[in-house]
């Protein structure tokens, strides 16, 4: 058994402090031969309650207990569950519950998740000179939501980005902060989970893999979540609630949100225009209305919020809320795959299927029309000359109204900008060749798609990686050629290149990128997007420095870029017997020749430096950061005080008439 308990002060040149600690123990031992059992309890970076305690154990970052051996394990508590080796179901989430697994020849698992999370996508516009924070939404109108720890999935440019070393996420705020240089022109695409205020959820996971001889082998991977329909958390239905929402369907419903109580929070009053209206008025005798009040959208509604769960009236369509409830109807989520892979050496065959049901109403049996949909996928490898030339024949057709419990994430930056909606049917052809030589691995692509009433495309890629040979540097080029025809007519061309020399304790590179757009339809521009990189670098075993300068450009006006951009950055780390010093400095400068500012430019520096003093016994260390971020003071509550009476506006913010 082990553990710690530590303690951390923070102070800020205003004079505030703040208490944090954490809590880590763990438990590991052997029951019997062979059998062993591990447990964990650790609350980390959890702020001290009045009483100095630490947070109860349902708010601790992770509790649970393992028994395992080599071969099986069963777990309850705060867990990792994984689905991996499928090309749909590579699923990955928190679990909160039950898992069961045997692992040998064959394998199998079963869990149940008391918990679990909705799946949301979006993609985040890029505003220069600010690194963050970028909330995710779930909708347009989802405003109090969680978003489930570690569910997240970054792609910057079709990348993927790792959480800690290329962004912060803060799952209590629901937002993104970049650790790295990022602009208008970069495509951010974010998938994630959550959980909402609605329904409790709970989650069935059951997989299991057989293998028949060497050559052989099936899965299957099952995932039905369940939302709790007779026990809604927000509100409470009543029987007309219950008959508006069976009659829904799959449609948004509503329901008013005054109810008449002997004491209530709210008085009617008239406006001067004989408009009802609603006021907060507790402790008045005349209030006798509770309201359940409901975001509608900017300049949609009625009302504004002036304190958190006060709502003032400021006419009709000058408020962001309304006097009702929305009624929000349980959901029913499911995905079955099954796949088999035949494995002949040289010749591989895999047929994977997925069907998928998603109940948008569980308490409605109309519009279940568009609960079905499913994809059928057969993937056929050939290898010839010692395994060095490869083919690749695949085709896939998804059904319209497909629902995946993992994010389908493309990798693939020239064809991030076409839309691939799970609620269309779409087919998909792709023939690949490849050959795996020691210095050199060209590749073929040949790609045919249909997106239902949308556009076919048709794609020519070709690429080609090597290694430096003396002077000839080391290459790795792209160049894309993809036409589509339909409502998205147009033309595609996207050349990437990166070439690279290394000579003795010099690192020389360069990287160039260019995609433009051709659309047909007048009404669409076309677009243009230009990258170039030079890199010079310095490295030997105690220290290393890297200069880089990036050029960026966007669009065509005239023979003149619209947007424009230089960034130069240098990166320094060194590491002596005693000492460390780590340096990221990163200026940019920014011109757009259509906005009223056409010049900015901005700065971003991360200093960290360590020395150990008396063989170690004393640890000093330094951060600073520069980062170009917009600050949000987080205000516990706003209490309305009177019209140019108070500190603060509706948002929290400082000003001088507040109310």
């Amino acid at each position: 058994m082990k553990g710690n308990k530590t303690f951390s002060l923070s102070l800020t040149e205003k004079g505030e402090t703040d208490v944090l600690q954490s809590l880590y123990i763990e438990l590991a031992g052997e029951l019997s031969r062979g059998v062993n059992i591990s447990a964990q309890l650790s609350d980390s970076q959890s702020k001290l309650s009045p009483e100095g305690d630490s947070k109860e154990l349902s708010n601790l970052d992770k509790v649970f207990l393992r028994i395992h051996s080599s071969k099986w394990e069963v777990g309850m508590g705060d867990l990792d569950v994984s689905f991996k080796g499928t090309k749909y179901i590579n699923y990955y989430s928190k679990l909160e519950g039950l898992n069961a697994q045997y692992k040998d020849t064959n394998t199998f698992q079963a869990a149940y998740n008391a918990g679990g999370g909705k799946r949301a996508n979006m993609q985040i516009q890029i505003i220069d000179g600010k690194q963050g924070p970028y909330y995710l939404l779930a909708s347009n109108n989802q405003r109090s939501f969680q978003i489930i720890p570690g569910s997240e999935e970054l792609y910057l440019n079709a990348e993927v980005q790792e959480r800690g070393t290329d962004y912060f996420v803060d799952y209590d705020e629901g937002t993104i902060l970049f650790r790295k240089v990022v602009s208008s022109s970069d495509l951010v695409n974010a998938y994630f989970q959550y959980s909402d205020e609605y329904y409790r959820q709970s989650t069935i996971l059951n997989s299991s893999e057989i293998h028949f001889g060497t050559a052989f082998a099936l899965k299957h991977h099952f995932l039905l979540q369940t939302d709790a329909k007779n026990n809604p958390l927000l509100h409470s239905f009543n029987d007309a609630d219950l008959d508006s929402l069976s009659n829904a369907g799959d449609s948004q419903t509503w329901s008013s949100g005054v109810s008449t109580v002997d004491v209530g929070t709210y008085r009617q009053r008239v406006s001067d225009t004989d408009e009802l209206y609603y006021e907060y008025a507790p402790n008045d005798s005349l209030a006798i209305y509770n309201i359940v009040f409901s975001y509608v959208g900017t300049n949609l509604g009625d009302y504004i919020e002036f304190s958190k769960g006060r709502y003032r009236w400021v006419g009709e369509r000058n408020g962001d809320w309304l006097p009702q409830k929305k009624l929000v109807s349980p959901t029913q989520k499911t995905n079955i795959d099954l796949s088999l892979k035949c494995d002949l050496g040289d010749v591989s065959l895999n047929v994977e299927g997925l069907y998928s049901n998603f109940d948008k109403n569980t308490l409605s049996e109309l519009d279940d029309d568009d609960n079905h949909g499913g994809i059928l996928y057969a993937r056929l490898d050939r290898s010839t000359l010692h395994s060095r030339l490869l083919f690749l024949l695949e085709g896939e057709h998804r059904f319209a109204n497909s629902y995946f419990f993992a994010s389908q994430g493309t990798s693939e930056y020239e064809f991030a900008s076409l839309p691939i909606a799970d609620s269309l049917a779409q087919s998909t052809v792709n023939l690949s060749m490849q050959y795996q030589g020691i210095y050199w691995q060209p590749k073929l692509l040949l790609r045919w798609r249909s997106l239902q009433n949308q556009y076919t495309q048709e794609a020519f890629r070709i690429s080609s990686t090597s290694i430096q040979h003396l002077m000839i540097p080391s290459m790795n080029l792209i160049s894309t050629i993809s036409r589509q025809d339909g409502i998205l007519k147009s033309l595609i061309q996207y050349y990437n290149s990166d070439l690279s020399w290394k000579v003795m304790q010099y690192d020389i590179g360069v990287s160039g990128l260019w995609n433009y757009t051709t659309n047909e339809d007048p009404n669409i521009d076309n677009n243009s997007f230009l990258r170039l990189s030079p890199v010079f670098g310095l490295k030997n075993a105690t220290q290393s420095t890297q200069l880089v300068h990036v050029y960026e450009e966007t669009g065509k006006n005239m023979g003149k870029p619209q947007y424009y951009s230089n960034t130069y950055g240098l990166k320094h780390s060194s590491s002596l017997y005693k000492q460390s010093f780590n340096l990221d400095a990163t200026h940019r400068v920014i011109r757009n020749t259509n906005s009223e500012n056409p010049k900015s430019s901005y700065e971003l520096v991360t200093l960290r430096s360590g020395n150990n003093l008396l063989n170690g016994f004393i640890q000093l260390f330094t951060n600073y950061s520069l980062n170009q971020t917009e600050f949000f003071p987080k205000i516990r509550e706003l209490i309305y005080v009177g019209n140019s009476q108070g500190l603060y506006d509706s948002t929290g913010l400082e000003v001088i008439h507040g109310d």
